[in-house]
């Protein structure tokens, strides 16, 4: 019998390996833990807490030139907290070469461009993309790829608002160029398996896109993946808990091939607000996948009000998602990932194998409740190495207890002796190598969460229009005097142009996507349709309650204009209200009625709108739209040359908004006009006079009245 010598694997990041170079047959006997899951984040009740990992020994013999492999299972992040707040991340674990062999995130030519929206599912945020612009109805992109190896590869989709996704491939000379899979949501996803043969062979993708921003994902993934799962969303209307993500599986390998796994810890749901309002601790009841789908399966998503839910980690058999009840309760936790062999699973937060001899504390823990990240996996490897033996007088070869050296003629025991064996030194009384990092096959790469039902809108209150600064009141309510009705002389309630959400997506010309808060001027963007590209000169700021609602173009995307503000659909621009539209702004021409709305009322947070030059239009959320005032004309000439101020601009364009559609016309006529002015003198002493006291502004609002009075064409 030889002795044992311990070998401890931490988390590194990395997938650990060494080389055996010391016997043949040696017993090797692995404990490991896998990585735990996150908490759940909170909103007036707690998030649930995170799973611990699970634990298992496995037991197996080693020979020269083998190679072994650990990958530690990383662990779930914590969900967030407040509306449409990220599920928690997952743990990372081995992937195999070709776990996640494609994504539609590879460059495609010509370019395509990441898609984002809350009411999409986690896997369609993840790898959702579409064509420029965002509005295109169709998507058609072929793509060549080598599968490495012969083995089962899982097609993983979804789309909004469908795809068909074709394999073309030659099987036994006859080529073929088959349906894969369809797609017809983008809250859910669809999976399909091929056992496929080591080639290269050609996907195409055909999106279809009905209205709005489109978007289309693929993922192609085949063989081993061991990596937890991401945490639902939060939902988007009111403030609530997202789900935590679940643990990497820690797995062993002998020569590439698995051999065992320590499962990883389920995420905690996501906390809600009424009934079953805290979030459910893992791990969740929904149990695992069969052994060979050993990825977690991510959280549900929530749509509407409540928690999301917790992710499942990874294992041999991968731990399934929790999914959302309805209304503004918690989230349910995610599963464990299973342990292979006689394996313990976890309890609550706390581990399997707690009480082993080589649990290190603080190892696989779950994260407590309020969005804590659990802590990683760990691996112990006993190496059951030979040390010396001696041929005995009485015949057979036997283990030496202990090994003597005379010095000088003087016996000394030897502490550790050494055989030199191709130039190196190795111990005598047992050896084993360290594990090194090596690079690859290490990550994460979730199955898609169950499908998240959505609940039923619920009524949009009435909201009254009186007394909001240049509001729009369909009732024809004059805001400026609240209650009273006016014809056509006077307070209509023209207000500004200010528009868009802070976190609308603005295409800009490198093919990213930019909040429009995070837009700068002189930044180049894209016109409507994506047939030029133009900058802006100015960004319009003010309160989402000038106009009082919001508003969407689309049932399946949260309101993120002000009410008052056209999108272009197709090639055709569009309003909630194409009579008032025309009323108060008549130089873009008549819209067209938008046949679609999601409105909600206005929020009080602050909305963006850029002036652009070249069309004066722009795409925001897959959307062409239009600046209204273009460039700014004089004032945005006045204030790049210093004679205005942003607080002046934005001044000037509310008080001429506010006194009606005769004058507001009038100011937008005179403002093009004075483009041309190249007077320096001139434009100096009209910028005076706008931003200066009341008597030369209203001589100027009166010259404006007149002109618009005039000139309007909807007296």
């Amino acid at each position: 019998m030889g002795r044992i010598v311990v070998r401890p694997a931490g988390y590194t990041g990395f997938l650990q390996q060494l080389t055996w170079e010391q016997g043949n047959n040696i017993p090797v006997t692995a404990h490991l833990w896998g990585g735990a899951g996150g908490g759940g984040g909170n909103d007036s009740n707690p998030g649930g807490n995170g799973g611990g990992g699970g634990y298992t020994q496995v037991q197996f013999t080693i020979n020269e030139g083998d190679v072994l492999e650990v990958a530690v299972g990383g662990p779930g992040t914590g969900g967030g907290g407040g509306a449409s707040a990220g599920g928690g991340g997952p743990g990372s674990s081995y992937l195999s070469d070709t776990s996640l062999l494609f994504s539609t995130l590879e460059t495609a030519d010509p370019p395509v461009f990441r898609q984002f929206n809350s009411a999409y599912c986690t896997f369609l945020n993840t790898y959702g993309v579409w064509v420029n612009p965002t509005s295109a109805t169709t998507f058609d992109r072929t793509y060549t790829i080598n599968f490495p190896v012969t083995t089962f590869y899982s097609f993983i989709a979804s789309a909004d608002n469908s795809a068909d996704i074709y394999l073309a491939q030659t099987v036994d000379g006859v080529f073929t160029n088959q349906l894969a899979i369809t797609t017809t949501s983008f809250t859910q996803t669809y999976t399909n398996g091929f056992f496929l043969t080591a080639g290269v062979k050609q996907v195409r993708i055909v999106g279809t896109n009905t209205g709005g921003p489109g978007a289309v994902a693929l993922t192609i993934g085949g063989a081993a993946n061991f990596a937890g799962s991401f945490g639902g969303y939060s939902g988007g209307s009111g403030s609530s808990g997202a789900g935590g993500g679940g643990g990497g599986g820690t797995v062993v390998l002998l020569n590439g091939n698995p051999v065992g796994a320590g499962g990883g810890g389920g995420g905690g749901g996501g906390g809600g607000n009424v009934g079953a309002a805290a979030g459910q601790n893992a791990p969740g009841d929904r149990g695992q996948a069969s052994i060979g789908i050993n990825e977690g399966q991510s959280g549900s998503n929530k749509l509407g009000d409540g928690g999301g839910a917790g992710g499942g980690g990874g294992g041999w058999g991968g731990g399934n998602g929790g999914t959302v009840p309805g209304g503004d309760q918690g989230g349910y936790a995610g599963a464990f990932g299973g342990s292979s062999g006689a394996g313990q699973n976890p309890s609550g937060r706390f581990p399997g194998g707690l009480g082993g001899q080589y649990y290190r504390d603080g190892v696989a823990v779950g994260g407590a409740s309020g969005g804590n990240q659990g802590t990683a996996g760990y691996a112990v490897f006993e190496f059951d190495v030979p040390g010396t033996i001696v041929n005995t007088a009485a015949g057979g070869w036997n283990p030496a207890t202990e090994t003597w050296i005379k010095i000088n003629g003087t016996w000394v025991k030897a502490a550790t002796p050494y055989i030199k064996q191709g130039g190196i030194w190795y111990p005598l009384n047992g050896y084993a190598p360290v594990f090194q990092n090596v690079p690859g096959r290490f990550g994460a790469s979730p199955r898609a969460a169950e499908l998240d039902v959505p609940p039923e809108p619920p009524p949009v209150p009435p909201v009254s229009y009186a007394g909001d600064r240049g509001g729009y009141d369909p009732t024809g309510r004059n805001p400026c005097t609240p209650g009273v009705t006016v014809g056509n002389v006077g307070c209509t309630g023209p207000g500004g142009d200010d528009c868009f959400a802070a976190d609308s997506l603005v295409s800009m010309a490198d093919g990213s996507s930019c909040r429009i808060a995070d837009v700068k001027i002189g930044d180049q963007v894209v016109n409507r349709n994506g047939s030029g590209v133009n900058c802006v000169k100015f960004i319009e700021i003010a309160m989402d309650t000038r106009w009082g609602q919001l508003y969407s173009p689309n049932d399946h995307m949260l309101p993120f204009a002000t009410i008052n503000h056209p999108l272009y659909i197709g090639d055709q621009l569009c309003s909630v209200d194409p009579e008032e539209c025309y009323n108060m702004y008549p130089w873009l021409g008549k819209t067209q009625k938008l046949s679609t709305i999601n409105i909600e009322p206005a929020k009080g947070v602050t909305v963006y709108n850029l002036w652009v030059d070249g069309d004066g239009t722009y795409t925001v959320n897959g959307y062409g739209t239009t600046s209204i005032i273009g460039d700014g004309s004089f004032v945005t000439a006045c204030f790049e040359k210093g004679y205005l101020t942003v607080a002046d601009v934005l001044t000037q364009v509310g008080y001429f908004a506010d006194h009606g559609k005769y004058v507001q016309y009038g100011a937008v006529l005179i403002n093009k006009l004075l483009k041309h002015s190249n007077i320096e003198w001139v434009n100096k002493l009209i910028a005076r006079a706008i931003k200066s006291g009341n008597y030369s502004k209203k001589i100027i609002k009166l010259f404006a009245q007149i002109v618009g009075y005039i000139a309007h064409p909807n007296k």
